[in-house]
C-alpha cells in the first residue's frame, strides 16, 4: 500500500514539475526601451502550452551575453514572444487581484493580454486542488490532484483589475459598463452573458472605447 502511494506521489511530482524551452522574445520597459532576449519559458511535464501561471510572477531569460537573469513583473512593462503561430503578450499590472502566495507579497503580476484597447481583456491563471476520493478496492482515500484554472480579468484604461463573478455578473457588469448604455442593455436583456466576455470587450472598444 505504501509503495503504491509513493509511486502515485512521484507521478504527481513529475506531472507538475516544470520543464522549459528557450524561446526568443522581447522585454519592454516602462521608459519605452526594449531589449531582445531568449526566454526560458516554463512548461508543465507533457503539456503543450507554456506555464502561464508560473510566468505571472517571474520569468527567466538570457541576455545578449547569455547571462541567466530573472525578471519580475514590477521590473518591466511588458514581455512578448511568438509561440504556436501567435504573439504572446504579457503586461505588468498592479496586483489588485490578491494573487500569489499567502507567505509573500506580490505587488505586481504579469497577465496575458487577449484583447487590447481602452478596455483590456486578460487571462489570469491559478491552481485549484480536488480532494481524493474513497476507493472501495483499497479501502482508503485516493490522492487528489491539482489543476490550473483560467479566468478572465478586465481593466478599463488604468483602472483596477476586475474579475467578473458568475452569480452577480449582470449586476456587476451593468455598473462597470455604465458609460456604454447600448452594451448595458444587451447585458441586462441576457443577450450577452459571462461566456461572451470577448464579444463584450470588443463591442465596448468599438462603440464606447474612444
Amino acid at each position: 500500500m505504501m509503495k503504491k502511494i509513493l509511486f502515485v506521489l512521484i507521478g504527481l511530482f513529475i506531472l507538475t514539475t516544470a520543464v522549459a524551452r528557450k524561446i526568443p522574445g522581447t522585454i519592454i520597459y516602462k521608459t519605452g526601451g526594449a531589449i531582445d532576449v531568449v526566454f526560458n519559458v516554463p512548461f508543465k511535464f507533457l503539456s503543450s502550452n507554456p506555464n502561464y501561471e508560473r510566468m505571472q510572477y517571474r520569468i527567466v531569460y538570457y541576455d545578449a551575453s547569455n547571462k541567466k537573469m530573472v525578471l519580475k513583473p514590477g521590473e518591466a512593462e511588458e514581455i512578448r514572444f511568438a509561440f504556436g503561430g501567435q504573439e504572446i503578450i504579457m503586461l505588468s499590472r498592479p496586483n489588485t487581484l490578491g494573487a500569489g502566495s499567502l507567505f509573500s507579497n506580490v505587488n505586481y503580476i504579469f497577465l496575458r493580454l487577449q484583447i487590447d484597447g481602452k478596455m483590456k481583456l486578460f487571462n489570469y491563471y491559478f491552481s485549484q486542488s480536488s480532494p481524493g476520493m474513497y476507493s472501495p478496492a483499497t479501502g482508503g482515500m485516493g490522492v487528489g490532484h491539482t489543476y490550473t484554472v483560467e479566468n478572465y480579468v478586465l481593466q478599463k484604461e488604468d483602472g483596477a483589475l476586475v474579475q467578473p463573478r458568475g452569480l452577480t455578473f449582470r449586476k456587476d457588469m451593468t455598473e462597470y459598463f455604465r458609460d456604454c448604455p447600448e452594451l448595458v442593455n444587451r447585458i441586462q436583456e441576457r443577450e450577452l452573458r459571462r461566456g461572451d466576455l470577448e464579444i463584450i470587450v470588443m463591442e465596448y472598444n468599438k462603440k464606447c472605447g474612444y
